[in-house]
């Protein structure tokens, strides 16, 4: 794990050195700053549209969701399964 790591700033290092910034004369462009902050310039078209909403959309943070099931059901106690029925 520690080797990772080094190997990671390292290679981050190196990106930084030839790092140029994207501007709007490099043409189209989606711009994420720490997963909070989205920049987007001259997206045009149906799938490259669905791709920045795809990617707005992501959840990169660790979030509680919770799975819940109903209770019994009148169609549970008939053996039925579907259908919208009420609870016992």
């Amino acid at each position: 794990p520690q080797s990772a790591v080094k190997d990671f700033l390292k290679r981050r290092e190196n990106y930084m050195a030839v790092y140029e910034p994207v501007t709007e004369k490099d043409g189209p462009f989606c711009k994420i700053i720490n997963s909070k902050q989205f920049i987007v310039s001259n997206i045009r078209g149906y799938l490259p549209l669905k791709v920045v909403h795809f990617v707005m959309n992501l959840h990169m943070l660790p979030r509680t969701f919770y799975l819940t099931r109903h209770g019994q059901s009148e169609y549970n106690l008939l053996g039925k399964i579907g259908g919208d029925s009420g609870l016992t």
